[in-house]
């Protein structure tokens, strides 16, 4: 069978981890606009608001993954990230206030830049897991005849 489950389990790793990358580059693009003031601060609040519920629960999801599969270098990565979080929640701060969001913009931003980072560095981590796991399932039983038959289609795709 080509797709174990290690496979499929990076695979589903690197479409959250995705995901979670797309919603933080978001977020600090809104803060962004509103700093140059492209967009006024209700708009921006809103934009922001809208994805906290899919972060949250995307992280739980992605944070369960590590630790049901004893991924335990992610999981001291991603650690910091979801203490801020669950900090931020039972503190009240998880959604941006619209009277305080330019008092609060520069450390929005290195909140959202540090989770960038982590998660940047976790998505490196993850791409090289996705390739391992490919790598794997292709020198299977099967593997040597399907990676001859992947390395034949490109050589004679490259002529």
């Amino acid at each position: 069978m080509f797709l174990d489950f290690g496979l499929i389990y990076w695979l589903l790793c690197f479409l959250l981890e995705g995901a979670l990358l797309g919603i933080i580059m978001y977020t600090l693009i809104c803060l962004a606009d509103l700093e140059n003031d492209f967009i006024n601060p209700h708009d921006s609040a809103n934009r922001i608001n809208k994805f906290v519920t899919p972060e949250y629960v995307l992280q739980a999801i992605h944070f369960l993954l590590f630790v049901v599969g004893a991924k335990w270098s992610l999981v001291v990565i991603s650690f910091p990230v979801v203490a801020w979080l669950v900090r931020a929640y039972l503190k009240g701060q998880a959604l941006v206030d619209v009277t305080e969001i330019f008092n609060n913009l520069p450390m929005e931003k290195k909140v959202r830049l540090t989770k960038l980072f982590a998660h940047l560095m976790m998505f490196i981590i993850i791409i090289y897991r996705v390739v391992e796991a490919t790598v794997t399932a292709l020198m299977a039983s099967h593997g040597p005849a399907i990676s001859h038959t992947i390395i034949s289609n490109i050589a004679r795709a490259a002529l």
